[in-house]
Protein backbone atom coordinates (compact mmCIF):
# COMPACT_ATOMS: atom_id res chain seq x y z
CA UNK A 1 0.00 0.00 0.00
CA UNK A 2 1.12 3.83 -0.91
CA UNK A 3 0.48 6.31 1.40
CA UNK A 4 0.77 9.69 0.71
CA UNK A 5 0.42 11.88 3.56
CA UNK A 6 -0.28 16.10 2.62
CA UNK A 7 1.58 18.05 5.47
CA UNK A 8 -0.17 21.50 6.03
CA UNK A 9 0.88 24.05 8.44
CA UNK A 10 -2.24 26.36 9.02
CA UNK A 11 -4.08 25.59 6.52
CA UNK A 12 -0.59 26.27 4.14
CA UNK A 13 0.72 22.97 2.47
CA UNK A 14 4.32 22.36 3.19
CA UNK A 15 5.34 19.17 1.98
CA UNK A 16 4.70 15.55 0.83
CA UNK A 17 5.64 12.46 2.59
CA UNK A 18 5.18 9.27 -0.15
CA UNK A 19 5.76 5.73 1.54
CA UNK A 20 5.46 2.21 0.32
CA UNK A 21 4.66 0.12 -2.48
CA UNK A 22 1.44 -0.48 -4.70
CA UNK A 23 2.40 -4.15 -5.32
CA UNK A 24 -0.57 -3.57 -8.23
CA UNK A 25 1.48 -5.46 -9.97
CA UNK A 26 5.73 -6.74 -10.74
CA UNK A 27 8.66 -4.16 -10.42
CA UNK A 28 9.02 -2.39 -13.21
CA UNK A 29 5.15 -3.10 -14.63
CA UNK A 30 3.34 -1.33 -11.45
CA UNK A 31 1.76 1.83 -13.07
CA UNK A 32 0.65 2.68 -9.85
CA UNK A 33 3.51 3.11 -7.86
CA UNK A 34 5.01 4.84 -11.55
CA UNK A 35 1.83 7.00 -11.33
CA UNK A 36 2.78 8.14 -8.09
CA UNK A 37 6.61 8.75 -8.56
CA UNK A 38 5.83 11.33 -11.48
CA UNK A 39 3.42 13.09 -9.13
CA UNK A 40 5.62 13.33 -6.46
CA UNK A 41 9.02 13.70 -8.64
CA UNK A 42 7.21 16.04 -10.77
CA UNK A 43 5.88 18.23 -7.73
CA UNK A 44 9.72 18.21 -6.55
CA UNK A 45 11.42 19.05 -10.01
CA UNK A 46 8.42 21.86 -10.40
CA UNK A 47 9.27 23.86 -7.06
CA UNK A 48 13.34 23.26 -7.76
CA UNK A 49 13.28 23.80 -11.63
CA UNK A 50 10.51 26.48 -12.49
CA UNK A 51 10.72 28.06 -9.19
CA UNK A 52 14.28 27.97 -8.40
CA UNK A 53 13.58 27.29 -4.76
CA UNK A 54 17.06 27.41 -2.98
CA UNK A 55 18.14 25.19 -0.27
CA UNK A 56 17.04 26.96 2.56
CA UNK A 57 13.45 26.75 0.62
CA UNK A 58 12.89 23.17 -0.52
CA UNK A 59 13.79 20.28 1.51
CA UNK A 60 14.14 16.82 -0.74
CA UNK A 61 14.54 13.17 1.04
CA UNK A 62 14.47 10.22 -1.45
CA UNK A 63 15.33 7.11 0.43
CA UNK A 64 13.94 3.56 -0.48
CA UNK A 65 10.60 3.65 0.44
CA UNK A 66 10.43 7.42 0.66
CA UNK A 67 10.36 10.15 -0.96
CA UNK A 68 9.65 13.56 1.04
CA UNK A 69 9.59 17.23 -0.31
CA UNK A 70 8.71 20.04 2.24
CA UNK A 71 9.03 23.77 2.04
CA UNK A 72 10.29 26.25 4.37
CA UNK A 73 7.15 28.96 4.17
CA UNK A 74 9.14 31.35 6.21
CA UNK A 75 11.83 32.09 3.62
CA UNK A 76 9.41 31.76 0.58
CA UNK A 77 8.38 35.95 -0.52
CA UNK A 78 4.51 35.95 -1.08
CA UNK A 79 4.67 35.14 -4.76
CA UNK A 80 6.49 32.13 -3.79
CA UNK A 81 4.46 31.24 -1.67
CA UNK A 82 0.65 31.58 -3.56
CA UNK A 83 2.81 28.92 -6.62
CA UNK A 84 3.91 26.41 -4.33
CA UNK A 85 0.50 25.76 -2.97
CA UNK A 86 -0.53 26.18 -6.48
CA UNK A 87 2.11 22.87 -7.13
CA UNK A 88 1.22 21.07 -3.89
CA UNK A 89 -2.90 21.43 -4.94
CA UNK A 90 -1.97 20.42 -8.34
CA UNK A 91 0.15 17.01 -6.56
CA UNK A 92 -3.12 16.90 -3.94
CA UNK A 93 -5.81 16.85 -7.25
CA UNK A 94 -3.41 13.76 -9.09
CA UNK A 95 -3.58 12.17 -5.74
CA UNK A 96 -7.02 12.19 -5.50
CA UNK A 97 -7.61 11.44 -8.65
CA UNK A 98 -5.74 7.86 -8.07
CA UNK A 99 -6.83 7.07 -4.95
CA UNK A 100 -10.71 7.57 -6.58
CA UNK A 101 -9.27 4.59 -9.43
CA UNK A 102 -7.18 2.14 -6.92
CA UNK A 103 -8.37 2.58 -3.93
CA UNK A 104 -7.25 -0.73 -2.22
CA UNK A 105 -3.54 0.41 -3.74
CA UNK A 106 -3.22 4.19 -2.46
CA UNK A 107 -3.97 6.09 1.01
CA UNK A 108 -4.27 9.94 1.58
CA UNK A 109 -3.60 11.09 4.28
CA UNK A 110 -3.53 15.22 5.52
CA UNK A 111 -1.17 15.89 8.59
CA UNK A 112 -0.95 19.05 10.54
CA UNK A 113 2.72 19.50 11.01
Amino acid sequence: MIKVFLCKEQDIFVGTQVTGHANFAEHGQDIVCAAVSVLTINTENTLNGILKLKEDQLKVIQEDNLIAVSINPEKLKEEQLKDTQLIFKSFELGIQNMVRQYPQFIELFYKEV
